[in-house]
C-alpha cells in the first residue's frame, strides 16, 4: 500500500483530514507542505410526504421506503454507534428494542421520548435493515442517528422523511442523489 492509498483509506474512514507531503531531492528535503482534504459538504434531504385524513403520520408519497434502506446501509458502514428515538406511546417498538438489546444498550426515558444508544453489531444492523416497518408499513422509529467516534455521521428524522448528513464527499452526494426519490428536495452546503 502506498502512502497515497493509505491516506485515501484514512480519509474515507473519516480518520484523516490532512497529511504532510515531503519532497526529497538529491537526499535533501526540498519541500514540506500540508495537503488538506475538505470533507465539509453537508446535505439535507426532505422526502415529499402525505398524511391520511385521520392520521398525522407522514408517509412518503411513493408509499415506500426504498430510498431509506440503501442510505442507512451506506452510512452504517461509516459508523460505530446507533441512536434510536421513539415516542413514549410507541410501546410495542420500545418493548421490542428492550427485549432484543436489553444488555447491549443504554436507554434514556424523557418526558415524551425514549432514546436508545446501541453499539453497531451484526444484530443491530440486521434489525435496522430487515425489521424496520410496523404492521401498517410505516417506519418504526421517529429518529435514527449514526455516529462514529461520538461524531454525527447520519440523521434520519420524522420517520425517515427528513435527513441531515454531515461531512460528505462529492462522491457520497452522487450516491445519495442516485438513491433518493425524484421528488425529494436535496440541499448541499
Amino acid at each position: 500500500m502506498t502512502i497515497l492509498q493509505l491516506t485515501e483509506a484514512l480519509i474515507q474512514e473519516g480518520l484523516m483530514l490532512f497529511f504532510v507531503e515531503v519532497i526529497v531531492l538529491k537526499g535533501k528535503i526540498s519541500l514540506i507542505r500540508k495537503v488538506e482534504y475538505v470533507l465539509d459538504y453537508n446535505v439535507t434531504i426532505n422526502i415529499a410526504v402525505y398524511t391520511d385524513a385521520n392520521s398525522t403520520f407522514p408517509k412518503p408519497v411513493d408509499e415506500n421506503y426504498d430510498y431509506w434502506f440503501p442510505l442507512l446501509n451506506f452510512f452504517l458502514s461509516k459508523s460505530d454507534t446507533i441512536e434510536i428515538h421513539c415516542w413514549n406511546e410507541q410501546i410495542d417498538t420500545i418493548n421490542e428494542i428492550q427485549s432484543l438489546f436489553n444488555d447491549k444498550m443504554e436507554m434514556v426515558k424523557e418526558e415524551n421520548l425514549t432514546i436508545f444508544k446501541l453499539i453497531k453489531s451484526i444484530i443491530t444492523i440486521d434489525y435496522l435493515l430487515n425489521n424496520s416497518v410496523n404492521i401498517n408499513g410505516e417506519l418504526k422509529w421517529f429518529t435514527v442517528n449514526l455516529e462514529k467516534l461520538m461524531k454525527p455521521v447520519f440523521h434520519s428524522g420524522h420517520w425517515g422523511t427528513e435527513f441531515f448528513i454531515p461531512n460528505v464527499t462529492k462522491e457520497d452526494i452522487v450516491f445519495i442523489k442516485s438513491i433518493i426519490p425524484r421528488h425529494a428536495i436535496l440541499h448541499e452546503f
